[in-house]
């Protein structure tokens, strides 16, 4: 029953923070509800073929589309409760509803960054005292044409499509885009008191962060200016310095132009670092 109301990345989203639940040796009911919360990123969820297509079959008129058509008998034929899966925040609200989690609830719909961003806010909830325990990440399929529709006039694609495996290659001389693809990522974050009272097997520290933004230039590029600060301002609140650093996790879009903003930004902040 709860699947007729969720989309692909709902789904995704819902066994990501299970794992992560499971991961983290959480029994049910082992925090109290109303102490854990949820800060999910999201896309922009797109219709299926599926929901879509008794709408379109209702509005053909003589082998064409027809708007009028639609707009008086195709719109009826639409499932309705189909807003309701598209919706950003409902992966946040089907996670919440499984996990039982009755604290802070938030979405985070910033594109590429979301998953990321959500981590920092969790983080802020938890140092706020809000909750114990915060299921951060995020979750998202770009599989349905429609995603590759409005995607494709951008040219930020690969055209790679005699080697899918290796079409991917960010900072390689011969990238030339990106591919969409899908999938779920979610962590389990905790106080420090808590995961310690409870003999948690704690595996990272989050000790700095940033997230700041730029404008982009009508017709223009970004200059890297907010990958700088970001770089900068996270390794400072967590009191580091660049040479203290083993790993840049980079954002690597595998585009001819933003791997050359990245890397120049990550190479004026960080040095040498790997």
């Amino acid at each position: 029953k709860s699947l007729k109301l969720m989309c692909r990345d709902a789904m995704l989203g819902i066994a990501a923070a299970r794992l992560a639940w499971q991961d983290a040796a959480l029994a049910d009911g082992a925090v109290a509800p109303e102490r854990v919360g949820i800060v999910l990123g999201a896309d922009r969820i797109v219709t299926s073929l599926e929901d879509s297509l008794p709408s379109y079959q209702a509005s053909i008129a003589d082998g064409r589309f027809d708007f009028a058509r639609w707009i008086l008998v195709g719109i009826p034929q639409t499932y309705p409760l189909s807003f309701l899966k598209v919706l950003p925040n409902m992966i946040g609200s089907h996670v919440s509803i499984t996990q039982d989690a009755r604290g802070p609830n938030n979405t985070i719909h910033h594109g590429e960054v979301s998953s990321l961003v959500s981590v920092i806010e969790a983080a802020r909830v938890l140092g706020r005292g809000a909750a114990d325990v915060m299921i951060a990440g995020g979750a998202a399929s770009e599989m349905q044409p429609y995603n590759l529709m409005a995607n494709g006039p951008t040219r930020r694609l690969s055209r790679r499509n005699d080697d899918p495996a290796g079409a991917v290659r960010p900072f390689d001389a011969d990238r030339d885009g990106q591919v969409w693809g899908e999938g779920a990522a979610a962590l389990v974050l905790e106080t420090r008191r808590h995961a310690e009272a409870r003999g948690a097997n704690v595996l990272a520290v989050l000790a700095g962060w940033s997230h700041p933004c730029e404008r982009v230039p009508l017709g223009g590029e970004i200059d890297g200016t907010a990958i700088r600060r970001a770089l900068s301002e996270s390794i400072a609140r967590a009191g580091l310095a660049p040479g203290d650093l083993g790993h840049v996790n980079a954002h690597g879009l595998a585009t001819p132009r933003d791997d050359v903003i990245e890397a120049q930004a990550i190479r004026d902040v960080l040095g040498d670092v790997p």
